[in-house]
C-alpha cells in the first residue's frame, strides 16, 4: 500500500526504536531533542497546511494575510523539520537547492514575501531587494508580489506564486524525504543484524541444566555450577552491551540481572551468616532467574533472525 504522510511518520518512529541506534540516540541529548522536536514540528506544520486546504479562505484582507503568511511559514518550518530528522538520524543535512529544487523555490518565496521583504539580500550589495505582496491579487490559489532589485536598478518586477502547486510539490517532496529516511534506517538495521549473524544469545546457556544440577547438589561440584552461572551472567551483559550499548537499557534483563547480582552477593557472605537451607533456596532462585534470562535471550535471537 502507498505510504502516506502520517504512516511515514509512524514508520520513522517504529524504525528508530530498534536496537542499538535508539539507545545511542537517547544518550546523545542534542540529537535526541533535535529528533523529537523535528518529528513534532513536521506533523504540526502538516496540520497547518491541511487547515489551509480544508478551511474556508477569508474574504477580508486581514484574514488573507494571516492565511498566506501562515501557509508559507508552515511549509518552511516543515522543511526545516524534515532536515532536522535527517540530520539527527542519519547525520545528513539536506541540500534543498540541489536535491529538492521545488522545495528550495518554496523557501525562496517564503523568504522573499514573508521572511525578509523589507531587505532581501545584503545591504549595499547588488543582491539586495525589496518586496511587496500585491494585496488585491491574494486568493486561495496564489498571489502576485512586486520585487525591486538593486541589480535591476530597482525597476518594478512582478512574480506570481501558485500556492496550489507549492502545496502539491511540498507534499510530494516531504513524503519522498521521509521514505528515503525509512529506507536508510532499514539498510542500517540490516547491517546491524548482520553483525550478529551466528551470535545467538541462547548459545550462552549451554550446559545450563548441568550447572544447575551441580550447584543444587552441593559438594565439590557446586563450585563448578556457580562458576558457570557467573559466566553466563557476565556473557549476557557483554552480549547486551554489544547489541544495545548497555545491558541496563533492556528492562527485562536489567531486572533479572540486578536480582541475580544481589543473590550472588548474599551467597558470598561469610560462612555461618546464612543457613544451609537459605543458601539452597537462594541458589534455586538464582537459577530460576537464569532460566528467565535464557527465555529473554531466545526472544532476542528471534528478533535478530535474518530472513
Amino acid at each position: 500500500m502507498e505510504m502516506d504522510f502520517y504512516s511515514a511518520i509512524e514508520s520513522v518512529r517504529e524504525k528508530i526504536e530498534r536496537g542499538e541506534k535508539y539507545y545511542a540516540l537517547l544518550n546523545d541529548k542534542p540529537k535526541w531533542n533535535q529528533y523529537c522536536a523535528s518529528l513534532y514540528a513536521i506533523e504540526d506544520a502538516q496540520c497547518a497546511i491541511e487547515a489551509y486546504i480544508s478551511y474556508e479562505f477569508p474574504t477580508d484582507i486581514k484574514g488573507k494575510y494571516l492565511y498566506i503568511y501562515g501557509l508559507l511559514q508552515a511549509m518552511f518550518l516543515q522543511q526545516d523539520a524534515a532536515n532536522g530528522i535527517s540530520t539527527a538520524l542519519l547525520g545528513k543535512k539536506i541540500d534543498f537547492k540541489q536535491e529538492y529544487p521545488s522545495l528550495f523555490e518554496i523557501r525562496e518565496i517564503r523568504n522573499d514575501t514573508v521572511g525578509h521583504p523589507t531587505l532581501r539580500g545584503q545591504a549595499n550589495c547588488n543582491n539586495q531587494a525589496y518586496i511587496q505582496i500585491v494585496q488585491m491579487s491574494m486568493n486561495r490559489h496564489g498571489f502576485k508580489y512586486a520585487t525591486y532589485r538593486a541589480i535591476n536598478d530597482y525597476k518594478f518586477e512582478e512574480k506570481y506564486v501558485n500556492l496550489t502547486k507549492c502545496i502539491k510539490e511540498q507534499s510530494e517532496s516531504v513524503l519522498s524525504i521521509l521514505r528515503e529516511i525509512c529506507v536508510s534506517l532499514d539498510d542500517e538495521w540490516k547491517q546491524y543484524l548482520e553483525r550478529f549473524r551466528g551470535k545467538e544469545m541462547r548459545k550462552l546457556f549451554e550446559n545450563f541444566d548441568y550447572a544447575r544440577e551441580k550447584a543444587l547438589e552441593g559438594g565439590d561440584m557446586a563450585e563448578f555450577g556457580m562458576g558457570r552461572a557467573k559466566t553466563i551472567v557476565q556473557s549476557c551483559k557483554e552480549a547486551l552491551n554489544e547489541r544495545y550499548g548497555d545491558w541496563k537499557n533492556i528492562d527485562s534483563f536489567r531486572d533479572e540481572i540486578e536480582g541475580i547480582d544481589e543473590i550472588f552477593m548474599l551467597l558470598n557472605e561469610p560462612k555461618g551468616m546464612l543457613s544451609e537451607r537459605i543458601n539452597h533456596y537462594l541458589t534455586e532462585m538464582l537459577f530460576i532467574k537464569l532460566g528467565n534470562l535464557e527465555k529473554y535471550s531466545e526472544e532476542i535471537d528471534e528478533e535478530f533472525r535474518i530472513e
